[in-house]
Formats: structure tokens, C-alpha cells, sequence
């Protein structure tokens, strides 16, 4: 198997996934092959960008991955679809948004090392998975004959930016929606100021 599929495959499988799969395939696993068999296999999902919203079978499909990597995820599905709803009804966000909206209320709940990547393939569609955020850095750099790994965002609903200018001219910039930490208590790496005496701008 190509060295950028078995890449692929050690980030979104678990150690234990990982093993039955090289053994059941014998590694080896067609070039052109390893699209359909992640999709095939429920290592990722397709959502239909033209009808985006995240169904029960998504969100399942969510908390199954999640649990496979061996972290518990329990989602209230109904509690989900009334925030999302609810958001619309009050115009924080566009119905075209509902399904970003979504995954950033899920993110919330994953453990900091983990996200939601979607593999962009130019089609009109989503491959989501869940991924651990060191993973997805490693194979959005390889070179796929089936497409490019990102973390899953929408141009209508990107994430806000926190950022600090320090005086001394160095520059902190985190995600907002992703982490939710106070970074005022931080100081400059550079040269050692405070961060809570420095003015903050948040900018999208």
C-alpha cells in the first residue's frame, strides 16, 4: 500500500481498527480504492452539501467514531436539533449554516485533541470523520490522489479569531469556538509581558 494511504489510515483508525483492517486486506489495499473504502467501512461520512444538515445517522456516526478512538462521546440528539433551530428562528445564523453550526456545538463536547475533519474532494458533498488534531496537520500536508484533508468549516461559518498584539510586536492568534480558554492569563513568549495588560481584538 501506498505510504500516504497507510498515513491516512493511522490517523483516523485506532491502533486496534487498524490491525484487523491491514490484516482482513492483507495491506494491500488499491490506489484507487482507499476513498471508497473509508467510506464503505464508516471511517467517513457523506453529507450532501446541497441539503447540509446533521441527521441522526450523522451524529451517530459521530459519537461511533469518537467511541472507536477511545473516547466517550455521548450526544443529546434532540438537544442538538432544538439549539440549531433555535439559532435559525433568532437569525444568529442562516439555515445554509445549520450544519457548521452543528459541528462547532459537537466539537465542543470532543476532547481538546480531537476535531472533525471533512476530506474536500470538489464534489458536492462532505466526507466527515473525527480526527485527533495532530493527525489531521500530518495527512492535510500528503499529496492524495482522492482528495484533501481539512478541519471541517464552511466560508459562511468560519471560526472567530482571538488575537493579541503584544507592545514587543509579537503576534497570538488562537480559535475561539474550538478551545473556549481565557488567554488573558497568558504572557508573550518574546518577552514576558502579561496578557491581561495588553488591549485584545477579536477579529473573524
Amino acid at each position: 500500500m501506498k505510504k500516504a494511504n497507510q498515513q491516512v489510515l493511522h490517523a483516523l483508525l485506532s491502533g486496534k481498527e487498524l490491525s484487523h483492517v491491514l490484516e482482513d486486506t492483507k495491506d494491500t489495499i488499491p490506489e484507487g480504492e482507499m476513498f471508497n473504502f473509508l467510506v464503505k467501512n464508516n471511517i467517513l461520512f457523506k453529507v450532501d452539501a446541497n441539503a447540509a444538515h446533521l441527521d441522526s445517522e450523522a451524529i451517530s456516526f459521530i459519537v461511533k467514531r469518537a467511541n472507536a478512538l477511545g473516547e466517550e462521546l455521548v450526544l443529546d440528539e434532540k438537544k442538538l436539533d432544538k439549539k440549531v433551530s433555535k439559532a435559525i428562528k433568532k437569525d444568529k445564523i442562516h439555515s445554509s449554516e445549520a450544519l457548521a453550526y452543528m459541528i462547532n456545538q459537537i466539537r465542543k463536547k470532543l476532547p481538546k485533541s480531537y476535531t472533525i475533519c471533512n476530506l474536500e474532494r470538489g464534489d458536492e458533498a462532505y466526507y466527515i470523520g473525527v480526527i485527533k488534531k495532530k493527525e489531521l496537520k500530518k495527512i492535510n500536508k500528503l499529496s492524495l490522489d482522492f482528495g484533501v484533508f481539512h478541519k471541517f468549516s464552511i466560508s459562511e461559518d468560519q471560526d472567530p479569531f482571538y488575537v493579541i498584539e503584544c507592545s514587543c510586536g509579537a503576534t497570538y492568534i488562537w480559535e475561539t469556538q474550538e478551545d473556549g480558554e481565557n488567554h488573558n492569563t497568558g504572557v508573550c513568549h518574546n518577552c514576558g509581558k502579561s496578557f491581561s495588560d495588553l488591549a485584545n481584538d477579536v477579529t473573524v
